[in-house]
């Protein structure tokens, strides 16, 4: 990449983002089929307008800007920071039009949302929306969790390494297979098979609990849809206390836990190589985290005697805090009880789950648990060297389906990305006191938006100033890119107002 970008380095952007913008106006002919079957005219026609405009845009793109050149690394990072922006600027406009939201800005947050599976929403009147609707809120999460440049990577872009570079700006370190087109395809081939599975396992219990049997596929398929990709959206305002199932709540935990896991690792089990689950160091990082979490929660919750019997104190203890360590945000507690009824201990232990989120590679938003784990060992690696005479030779290996030397580039990099999301946490924080409301309860809504995890301290409602819905809607894009192509995008930018 030069550093003064040059006519044909804006051509090759636009040609990939147009890439981009159409596979999202073809998504838009699921719920364009979803209100015919359903009759439901109006939203037919939001999201008519919809995929035409977005298709349009996305063809035109394609033509002016055509070019048989691969993206360069930064490029492929502007490519991707601008194509989630642009996706959910478009599919906002057939949720806008539909008239559930207050205004267009409403619609970019609940579009934004959906796509980096962060789960808050901005809807009025969410228990009678259309079928339509809902289906496009839950297929937007399901797209932004699998990442809607992996799913284009699947099916619009050829492989090679500029697909590789586009692969990396979303938040991707890990090449599952040698071609990133067959990773891409994996990812997208195992999401579909969960979802199958997934969703006849629950509409059976949802049939059982007293929904219709076409009601129980839709609720089905869009808990399972935002349950896999970590996202937290649902269909009713109550969340997942709705349905009062413990059966529901059992099945979406372990939908949640297997989108919180990495695809390497799916791929590891599927491949027969089962002895991966426990050597990795992630897993077992993971589960130490668990603990840790867990112990705050639940220690204070039984000290407190919150909740009576063991029953309780798991549907609510335990289910709120898997959701939050895999950054999910399904939530089995009524508007604002958890701040009421929790203590401010146990509340802590949710927040850390929430900033640490689940494995890379995965569904999960956070800091990653990987990353955690590598701060760990650069953290006793540096206590050995002051130990060890300066002629010891020191090489600190790990495994994560292999085994590998830790070096300072990795290191370095897991710090990093460390430091900016706390940076981010503050800082959304402080934004959040700007505004007027209670730090704690501030940082505690901005560690959910940036995380991408959707637990709120009662912060975000549609009566949310416009300013501070424009700051959740940057941490939330910046937190699922994980900074990496946020900082990309910045770079190519300054290059060209440097070029000027």
């Amino acid at each position: 990449m030069l550093i003064k970008p040059r006519r044909e380095d804006h051509r090759l952007i636009g040609f990939y983002l147009g890439t981009v913008l159409s596979g999202v106006g073809l998504a838009m002919f699921i719920p364009l089929g979803t209100a015919w079957i359903f009759q439901e005219w109006q939203p037919f026609c939001d999201y008519l307008l919809g995929a035409a405009l977005t298709l349009s845009l996305g063809f035109l793109l394609r033509i002016l800007c055509f070019t048989r050149k691969e993206p360069g690394w930064l490029h492929g990072l502007a490519v991707v920071a601008l194509s989630w922006l642009c996706a959910a600027a478009v599919s906002a406009l057939p949720l806008y039009l539909s008239g559930s939201f207050g205004s267009y800005l409403d619609a970019f947050f609940e579009a934004m949302n959906a796509f980096t599976t962060t789960g808050f929403s901005l809807a009025r009147d969410l228990d009678h929306l259309a079928y339509a609707h809902n289906m496009w809120r839950h297929l937007m999460m399901f797209l932004g969790g699998q990442g809607i440049v992996v799913i284009a990577l699947s099916v619009l872009i050829k492989s090679g390494a500029g697909g590789f570079r586009l692969y990396s700006g979303e938040g991707r370190e890990e090449r599952i297979l040698p071609n990133v087109l067959n990773t891409s395809r994996f990812i997208w081939l195992v999401s579909s098979l969960f979802m199958l599975i997934g969703t006849a396992a629950l509409t059976l219990i949802l049939k059982s609990a007293g929904l219709s049997w076409a009601r129980a596929f839709l609720h089905g398929l869009w808990l399972f849809m935002s349950g896999f990709d970590t996202g937290g959206f649902t269909p009713q305002s109550q969340s997942i206390l709705y349905y009062h199932s413990w059966r529901l709540e059992t099945a979406l935990l372990f939908v949640i836990l297997l989108g919180g896991l990495n695809f390497h690792l799916h791929h590891a089990v599927l491949s027969g190589r089962k002895k991966e689950l426990w050597r990795n160091i992630e897993l077992r990082t993971l589960a130490f985290s668990f603990f840790l979490a867990g112990f705050l929660v639940f220690f204070t919750l039984a000290k407190k005697q919150v909740y009576s019997g063991l029953s309780a104190l798991f549907r609510k203890g335990v289910f709120l805090l898997v959701s939050a360590h895999t950054t999910t945000g399904y939530t089995t507690l009524a508007a604002g009880r958890l701040w009421q009824e929790w203590e401010p201990l146990a509340v802590l232990g949710l927040l850390m789950a929430m900033g640490i989120g689940a494995s890379i590679c995965s569904t999960s938003g956070g800091l990653k648990i990987f990353r955690l784990s590598i701060i760990g060992q650069a953290l006793r690696q540096d206590i050995k060297r002051l130990l060890l005479p300066d002629s010891a030779v020191l090489a600190e290996r790990f495994h994560h389906i292999k085994d590998v030397f830790l070096n300072d580039r990795i290191a370095r990099s897991a710090a990093l990305i460390a430091l900016l999301y706390l940076a981010t946490f503050f800082i959304g924080a402080a934004a959040g006191v700007a505004y007027g409301f209670p730090f704690y309860a501030a940082l505690f809504e901005s560690v959910a938006v940036a995380s991408n995890s959707g637990l709120s301290s009662g912060i975000i409602s549609a009566a949310l100033p416009a300013g501070l819905k424009l700051v959740y809607i940057l941490e939330a894009w910046a937190g699922r890119l994980e900074f990496t192509a946020v900082l990309g995008l910045l770079a190519y930018g300054w290059s060209c107002w440097r070029g000027k």
